[in-house]
């Protein structure tokens, strides 16, 4: 589905990607863990063609995209949810939602274009049925998790056929990141391509394919979720001495 192979990129002089290499394989959940500042939001957003690479090459659906421009990924199958989410705050959870299926509706035409969005919809709702009951509010005053399940329907109204995701759990209760999650496994259940960078380690490679743990603009370690949820090094640096000391319990005959 995506490759990406030798990636570098940055802002003016400053270098964040350092060759960077990446693939995820149709209907993988991948994900990118790593500490803050490692280059995980710029490599997201080089994927999405807001970052020009200075070079390398990115590959979707066996084509070359590289440098091509964010409205042209969205249409060739790649949508992003931001870190931050993004919404337009003034606007309601419906208009959206709207904005979001801009480019179905351009692609069937007005009356077309209508229905098909209207049936996006009524999927992202089903969804997230917390956004159908909250329709008519304004996205600016939702709470924190119902602002990012309406980050994710919108990018789902473009059809796309891999979703990326920066950091979707940031800033959220623990009962509302288990119903990310849940969303983004039930999102991989029906036929879409998954990559994720996230904070939560722990939460996101239990669900995860694949993962790569990503340090100063290399990704320096790939695995399984399972293999890197085990992994010593892994456990020390991300998921906290807690976690370690469970597992080395459980290791204990």
């Amino acid at each position: 589905m995506l490759r990406a192979r030798n990636l570098e990129a940055g802002y003016g002089d400053l270098k964040v990607l350092k060759g960077v290499s990446l693939h995820v394989a149709p209907g993988e959940i991948v994900a990118i863990i790593g500490a803050n500042g490692a280059g995980k939001t710029t490599l997201l957003s080089c994927l999405a063609g807001l970052v020009r690479p200075t070079s390398g090459s990115i590959s979707l659906k066996g084509g070359d995209v590289t440098g091509r421009r964010p409205e042209r990924m969205l249409s060739a199958g790649c949508s992003l949810v931001p870190e931050g989410r993004k919404l337009f705050a003034p606007m309601t959870v419906r208009e959206n939602l709207e904005l979001g299926g801009y480019a179905i509706r351009r692609r069937y035409g007005a009356r077309a274009g209508r229905k098909e969005s209207e049936a996006d919809m009524e999927k992202v709702f089903a969804l997230f049925p917390r956004l159908a009951e909250r329709e008519r509010q304004l996205a600016g005053t939702l709470s924190g998790g119902e602002q990012q399940m309406l980050a994710i329907g919108r990018s789902l109204m473009a059809r796309p056929e891999l979703v990326m995701l920066d950091e979707p759990s940031m800033g959220l209760a623990p009962l509302v990141i288990k119903s990310i999650f849940t969303a983004i496994a039930a999102l991989s259940e029906s036929g879409k391509t998954i990559l994720v960078v996230e904070q939560n380690a722990k939460a996101i490679l239990r669900i995860a394919d694949r993962g790569y743990v990503m340090e100063t603009g290399h990704l320096v370690l790939e695995g399984t979720g399972a293999e890197l949820l085990s992994n010593k090094d892994v456990q020390r640096a991300y998921l906290g001495k807690e976690y370690s000391s469970i597992d080395e319990e459980r290791e204990v005959p």
